[in-house]
């Protein structure tokens, strides 16, 4: 799941620095443009890098100027999304018409939504699953507190989980030590995550709790719950 988190994360950054520079890109383009309209004159077939057939739209308007110009633009489609003799909206470069647009929401919209589309996904999806662990966690805490071994242990030392990163951040952990229950042994478990440094709470040989599963010692966790909910967060 960790490796799903970030891999969420770089698609998501990846789409939203790319639909930003289209958006730039077509407020600097239409501050410029000059408007008209225009009429589809033909659909041509264009290949997909997959070997497939989309449809390109040639549009045909005036200038001011009364220059006629045939304009082909990189926007296709699977279907064709204008049909022969429909009159379209056009924006184009006064100094040079043949860089021109066709202005109209599938062409100069669509591709934009998709991004915000999928980044919306991307933060409901990360926003169930981190608050779904959140949630296991503490559950999983009552569920110790109520029937598990509770086991006094110090904090040995805080260390850094170099093994987990979501985005630039590592979480830290909590390496503490005590005595095991079942073998009456000296022990070290290792807490879960904590997404903010707790130095600043816990010290070095502070007193804390440990609660193991009896019927599985595999299962146990450290007792932190006194910390604050950002500390608790990844984001």
């Amino acid at each position: 799941m960790k490796d799903k988190r970030q891999i969420l994360i770089f698609i998501a950054l990846f789409v939203a620095f790319f639909g930003m520079r289209f958006v730039q890109e077509n407020y600097t383009f239409l501050k410029n443009a000059e408007n008209t309209t225009g009429t589809v004159i033909e659909n041509r077939t264009v290949k997909t890098e997959t070997g497939g057939e989309n449809y390109s739209p040639v549009v045909r308007f005036s200038t001011k100027d009364g220059d006629v110009i045939d304009l082909k633009t990189d926007f296709s489609s699977s279907d064709i999304a204008f049909d022969v003799g429909e009159e379209v909206r056009v924006a184009y470069d006064p100094l040079y018409p043949n860089n021109g647009r066709i202005r109209e929401f599938q062409v100069m919209y669509l591709p934009l939504l998709v991004p915000v589309f999928l980044i919306s996904i991307f933060l409901i999806i990360f926003g169930v699953m981190s608050s779904s662990l959140m949630q296991y966690n503490k559950k999983k805490m009552e569920e110790l507190k109520m029937r598990g071994i509770r086991v006094p242990v110090k904090v040995k030392e805080i260390r850094i989980n170099k093994n987990v990163k979501v985005g630039n951040k590592h979480p830290f952990y909590l390496l503490v030590t005590g005595k095991d229950p079942l073998t009456q042994m000296e022990k070290e478990w290792k807490s879960a995550n904590i997404w903010k440094n707790p130095a600043d709470l816990i010290l070095p040989g502070k007193d804390l709790e440990l609660y193991i599963d009896p019927q599985k010692p595999k299962r146990y966790m450290v007792d932190y719950s006194f910390l604050p909910p950002e500390y608790l967060k990844a984001w």
